[in-house]
This record gives C-alpha cells, sequence and structure tokens, in this order.
C-alpha cells in the first residue's frame, strides 16, 4: 500500500465514519479511502461572479492577476497609466491572497511616483470587508500604510459589475 496518495480533484462527498472521500471523475465519483487525510482546499476563480467581467477582463483598462496572462495586461495598462482614477478591488467572494488586491495597488504606486506621474493619479481601494483587511492587528497598519501613500479605502464596497468600455466600476445599490 502508498504511503501517499496526492489527488488534484473535485470534491463530490466524504464520509468519515468510512474514511472515504469521494471525487468526481470524468466516469462518475471515484472513492478514495484514507487512514489519515490531509485536504488542501483550491479556490476556483469565478470571474463570472460580477457582470460584466469576463468579457471585460484584458480590455479597456480591466486587469486581474489571477489567471494566466492576465499579470502582463495588468503591467501594460499600469505601464502606460499616466493620470486618472485607478481602482483596485477585493470581493465578497474567497480569493486566493487576501493581500494581492492591496499589494499590486501598492506596486502601482511605487511605480507612478518612479516615473512622476503619481500625483495626477488617484488609486483607491474598494474591499466588501468591513475594513481594509480581515484581521484587525493587520487592518491597522495596512490602514495606516493606504493613508502615508494616500490612497483611498472604501470598505463595504464589493464589485458587481463592470462596463470596461465606460470605464464604469458598479456597488450594490443601497436597499
Amino acid at each position: 500500500r502508498e504511503a501517499v496518495v496526492s489527488t488534484q480533484s473535485t470534491g463530490a462527498g466524504f464520509d468519515p465514519d468510512k474514511n472515504t472521500v469521494y471525487v468526481a471523475s470524468a466516469f462518475g465519483n471515484k472513492e478514495i479511502t484514507y487512514d489519515y487525510l490531509v485536504v488542501a482546499l483550491g479556490l476556483d476563480i469565478r470571474f463570472d461572479k460580477v457582470k460584466g467581467l469576463p468579457e471585460a477582463l484584458g480590455k479597456d483598462g480591466v486587469c486581474s492577476n489571477y489567471g494566466a496572462g492576465n499579470a502582463d495586461y495588468t503591467w501594460n495598462v499600469l505601464s502606460s497609466f499616466k493620470s486618472g482614477d485607478a481602482l483596485f478591488t477585493f470581493p465578497s467572494a474567497p480569493i486566493k491572497c487576501a493581500g494581492a488586491p492591496q499589494k499590486i495597488m501598492y506596486l502601482a504606486d511605487a511605480h507612478l511616483r518612479k516615473t512622476g506621474v503619481r500625483d495626477s493619479c488617484t488609486l483607491t481601494y474598494h474591499t466588501a470587508l468591513p475594513a481594509i483587511f480581515g484581521v484587525p492587528k493587520y487592518a491597522a497598519v495596512l490602514s495606516g500604510l493606504a493613508e502615508e501613500k494616500g490612497c483611498g479605502v472604501e470598505v463595504k464596497s464589493d464589485l458587481v459589475e463592470v462596463c470596461g468600455r465606460n470605464k464604469e466600476a458598479m456597488r450594490p445599490t443601497e436597499s
């Protein structure tokens, strides 16, 4: 018997009483039994959760650093950005790295300063969370960093729709 079995599959079920995990396969669910189970969850990137985002990505200045090829486009947009408003968003849905949306904003800030155009640009971070970051200890530091860099922060601001050709990013309307 093998000491370790690794599989990259979509979970279909779990029966801890039988030490069995069920994973989806092209031929139906497959059973995998175990003595010890370690589960490392991956996240599917769901651009489709934001109306208009799949169609807008990669053109009209709409960028993402998630997904193959997207980071190159982000760099091309940032390299040609000389003035205007840049929005950086953290969605309500889980993402792979909670710090990534802020990291690219701070990298953009550094690049715009280096190229001498930062004063003609507004950088704003929109997060669906009630604070800039989900861990209070880090949120305090990150709030200070954003303020120091002159980056705006909008909390409870979830991106729900994008229209790249019109340069529009929509949030839910207040009820």
